[in-house]
């Protein structure tokens, strides 16, 4: 087989896999006050999923969970639980009580960045703030060095692909 297939089928293994790496640590006690039971009384969290678009969950902004696969995520505010990404760059500068997961994207850490459960970046550049809290030691599985610069199998899969078309105007020939 030739090699983009071989990194294809390590791309479509991850993702497989991230069901499996979210719930990683998710019966762990951190030691520390979480807010994982999900929002106080009377407020109102809900899970928030994007494909194809962006995420934005801005300073006092809270969600239950929040998923975004082949998008933007940006954390200002409070993840009761999961924060999951895949193939999606994302700016933390706020809380996930639970875990962090991204696969095959950009993670920048903010120095407002607390991540109260398990990190796990799988083939990402990561980018920390001198701030930026962990309540356990990230786990940094197939670096970015280690693993070959895939973005634009997501670009294709986002921009091609899922609109028909064979070669997308947006993804660097």
């Amino acid at each position: 087989m030739i090699p983009a297939v071989h990194r294809l089928r390590r791309l479509l293994f991850a993702a497989a896999l991230l069901p499996l790496l979210t719930s990683l640590g998710s019966a762990q006690d951190t030691g520390r006050p979480s807010h994982s039971a999900g929002p106080e009384p009377g407020a109102t969290a809900e899970d928030m999923v994007r494909i194809l678009t962006d995420l934005k969950l801005g300073a006092g902004e809270e969600a239950d969970n929040a998923v975004v696969v082949l998008g933007r995520g940006t954390l200002d505010g409070l993840v009761h639980r999961d924060f999951t990404c895949l193939g999606s760059d994302v700016v933390i500068n706020g809380t996930v009580t639970r875990n962090l997961v991204v696969m095959f994207g950009r993670v920048k850490l903010g120095p407002a960045a607390d991540v109260r459960g398990q990190a796990t970046f799988l083939g990402c550049e990561v980018e920390r703030a001198p701030g930026a809290q962990f309540a356990h030691r990230p786990k940094e599985l197939l670096t970015a060095s280690q693993f070959p610069k895939l973005h634009w199998v997501t670009e294709y899969i986002a921009q091609g692909v899922l609109f028909l078309r064979p070669l997308p105007p947006g993804v660097a020939w």
